[in-house]
């Protein structure tokens, strides 16, 4: 292995390892690794509706099934942070009725 390959796989190491240390340690973040993996397998789900509901809106599904629609995506947030929820709390999309999804 090269000595850049190297560095940047330590990089990596000590990027996820911060995460792991942030979110409370290695159990914590694999229950919110969990959690996300969760609410992104509803909201794909969800998808097709809520592209027919909420065509060229953007949309953040969040736990406890909170829905947040909005015309811009700084509209979202903000409603998101309003009602207490971190963004990376929730999934963000687009709902391009001529493309498929860009999860933000």
């Amino acid at each position: 292995m090269s000595e850049t390959t190297s560095n940047a796989s330590e990089g990596v190491r000590a990027d996820m390892e911060a995460m792991i240390e942030q979110a409370g340690g290695h159990e914590a973040f694999a229950k919110s690794w969990r959690e996300y993996d969760e609410l992104f397998r509803q909201f794909v789900r969800k998808e097709k509706s809520l592209r027919q509901q909420y065509p060229d809106q953007f949309v953040a599904l969040a736990p406890g099934d909170v829905l947040v629609v909005g015309d811009t995506l700084d509209e979202v947030r903000q409603r998101l942070e309003e009602k207490g929820i971190a963004r990376g709390q929730a999934i963000i999309d687009f709902l391009d009725v001529n493309s498929g999804p860009l999860v933000v």
